[in-house]
């Protein structure tokens, strides 16, 4: 698989880890709020309660995947732009040499 071929899968992984990873925890925010509605006759309240609650967690969920995707992003652009200076450095050695 060519290099340009593989950043579009992984880049697609990770929308679609995003987009689970916020989708998943409101859906069961709905139906344990409607759930524990119809348990305890409390119509909207525990709904919106749940809905509330889940989708914050959520979103800190989203910033936490974000911000190690980024670290791991930001450690592999480092260690690119040090091998490049490496073998600039090297080639530097050589030429001098001669």
């Amino acid at each position: 698989m060519s290099p340009k071929k593989f950043d579009i899968v992984k880049n697609l992984a990770l929308v679609t880890q995003l987009g689970i990873s916020m989708a998943l925890p409101i859906v069961a925010g709905v139906f344990i709020g409607s759930k524990l509605d119809e348990y305890f006759g409390t119509q909207p309240i525990l709904l919106i309660i749940c809905l509330i609650v889940f989708s914050i967690a959520s979103f800190i969920n989203l910033f936490k995947i974000a911000g190690i995707k980024n670290k791991k992003r930001t450690k592999y652009t480092e260690d690119k732009i040090e091998n490049i200076e490496k073998k600039e450095d090297s080639k530097a050695d050589e030429e001098a040499e001669q």
